[in-house]
Parts: C-alpha cells; sequence; structure tokens
C-alpha cells in the first residue's frame, strides 16, 4: 500500500501540473518560446527524466541494501552525492516532464512548491535522523549536501558511487527506467500536434540516442565495478 506521505507528494505535484495545463490548455499564448526552442527543451527534459530516474533507483537500491547490513546511517553509493538522492530524482523526474509540456516561467514557480513541500519533509527527518546518530550524521551533514549538488558533491562521489550498478535493477524503482521515459515522449508529440499542429520526431529520435548512450555508459560502469 502506498504510504500517506507519497501520496501526499504525487497530489502537490499532480496538482500543480494539472492546474498548469488547464491554464496553458486555455490560454495557448502562455508558450511563447517558439517550436525551435520547444525542441530543445523536449531532448533536455528527456535527458533529466532519465537521470532522474536511474537516480531514484540506485537511492532506493542503496538504501535496501544498506538497511538490510543494520540499523546504521546510509552514507555510501549515492548517498555521497547528497544525502536525499531520491528526492533530488522525483524533483529532475518532474521537471523534465514540465520542460518539454509546459511553459519555462512555470519551472520556476514549480521548483519553489516542490521544494517547500519537501523541505518540510527533510527537516522532519533530519530530526529523526540527528537523535539517532548524532555526531556522525552531524559530520555527515558537513560534508554531503542535502538536495541540491555542490561542486564537493562531485569530488566525493563517481559515476560508479551516485548510479551504483550493484544495486540499481534491485527495487521496482526499475520499471520507472521505460514507464516515465516513455510517457515523456508520447505526451511530447501530443503537446506538439496541439500547439504547433504537427509532430516533429527528430527530438524523439535524439532522445533515443540519449537512452542508448546512457545504457552503453551504465554497461561500461557495472563492468567496472
Amino acid at each position: 500500500m502506498t504510504k500517506p506521505r507519497v501520496q501526499l507528494d504525487a497530489f502537490v505535484i499532480g496538482a500543480f501540473m494539472i492546474a498548469t495545463a488547464i491554464g496553458v490548455l486555455k490560454f495557448p499564448l502562455l508558450f511563447f518560446e517558439g517550436q525551435g526552442v520547444g525542441d530543445y527543451c523536449d531532448v533536455l527534459g528527456f535527458f533529466l527524466i532519465l537521470v532522474g530516474v536511474l537516480l531514484r533507483m540506485s537511492g532506493r537500491g542503496f538504501k535496501k541494501h544498506a538497511s538490510s547490513q543494520g540499523g546504521t546511517l546510509v552514507t555510501g553509493g549515492p548517498y555521497k552525492f547528497v544525502r536525499n538522492p531520491m528526492y533530488l530524482g522525483t524533483f529532475l523526474i518532474a521537471v523534465g516532464f514540465m520542460f518539454p509540456l509546459y511553459p519555462l516561467w512555470t519551472i520556476v514557480i514549480f521548483g519553489c512548491v516542490f521544494y517547500l513541500r519537501f523541505v518540510i519533509q527533510i527537516r522532519i527527518e533530519k530530526v529523526w535522523l540527528r537523535q539517532n546518530f548524532g555526531k556522525q550524521y552531524d559530520d555527515y551533514c558537513r560534508w554531503v549536501p542535502s538536495f541540491f549538488p555542490q561542486l564537493t558533491s562531485f569530488k566525493n562521489a563517481t559515476l560508479k558511487d551516485i548510479f551504483s550498478p550493484e544495486y540499481l535493477w534491485t527495487t521496482k524503482e526499475k520499471y520507472g527506467l521505460i514507464y516515465w521515459p516513455v510517457l515523456n515522449i508520447l505526451c511530447e508529440l501530443l503537446a506538439e500536434q496541439y500547439l504547433w499542429g504537427r509532430m516533429n520526431f527528430i527530438p524523439a529520435v535524439i532522445n533515443l540516442g540519449i537512452a542508448g548512450v546512457l545504457c552503453v555508459i551504465l554497461i561500461f560502469v557495472a563492468k567496472k565495478t
């Protein structure tokens, strides 16, 4: 059964997207970027979705493995990169959908709504973690950012850490690697048909190429494990 917190998260994100979509459908001129910019946004959005899904897969899988080893603070794998890789993954997936389907100015508003929702949950979890792990958690917070990566994040974590090939496919999150990108491409094509009167398949082809390149990279990283 889905956790109430996850249901609330889905409601907040979904409600914002639906409300924005209704506004755009009612006032198509809110899209003032043009089709050319939209094509670039299609590719960028697809890339963000792929990275977000992979980060969630890695974060969930590594946490599942670490939790099975006993009640220790999870600081390895993608948790070397940011303290909340699954939240960051969710954010990237959501923003990835925003790029091709919504006016660019709405992404800023959505980012604020998303951050305000999740910063509350992060603070609640932070209190619990500090009570249970004390100085170890404080030291961890000192070196690893909570949500948004910093330059030190890339110094502390390798690509193998961030995407943890050993645990990447061990949870149900893996199904999102097919579901979310495919849904994104379909929504892009429908949006182009509605906004511009024709479907441009070039971004979709580029997106499939990006997916192929990422698959090759993941296979290479896995072999290096």
